[in-house]
């Protein structure tokens, strides 16, 4: 077995300029799990050389319709589908993953980043239990 066949304990974060990317960091380090954060336009090769088992795509202040916006390097889905990685997507991050796969990301009326307020209509599903009100800040 080739020593990239094995898995690394490693959990990759892809930087794309959140605030919380490094808090991020510290937290996964915490957990006594190896974690690095490094720039989210990465070579693919200088991520495959890390042999990550997680990878986690930040959020950041861009717009995924913005000319120029930041992305992953050229190869990358193929890579974490053929390596079976684990791939979180957070804001952009999640964002950047449905415009490279075909998704619809839609432009909002205003733009989204930081702390916003959130109306909740029904409480459903994952946060069924959870009383935050309607109208309060999250974030």
């Amino acid at each position: 077995m080739d020593a990239q066949d094995v898995k690394s304990n490693l959990v990759l974060i892809l930087d794309f300029g959140s605030q919380y990317t490094h808090l991020i960091t510290r937290r996964i380090r915490a957990l006594n799990v190896f974690s690095l954060c490094v720039n989210g336009t990465s070579s693919l090769k200088s991520i495959a050389d890390l042999n990550p088992s997680v990878i986690i795509l930040s959020g950041g202040p861009h717009s995924v319709h913005a000319p120029n916006a930041p992305c992953f390097a050229p190869g990358f889905i193929e890579y974490v589908e053929s390596h079976k990685v684990h791939v979180l997507g957070i804001c952009y991050g999640l964002q950047l993953i449905v415009q490279q796969l075909g998704g619809e990301v839609r432009v909002g009326e205003k733009q989204e980043y930081g702390r916003m307020e959130i109306a909740v209509e029904k409480a459903v599903g994952l946060f069924g239990n959870k009383k935050i009100g309607i109208g309060k800040v999250c974030g």
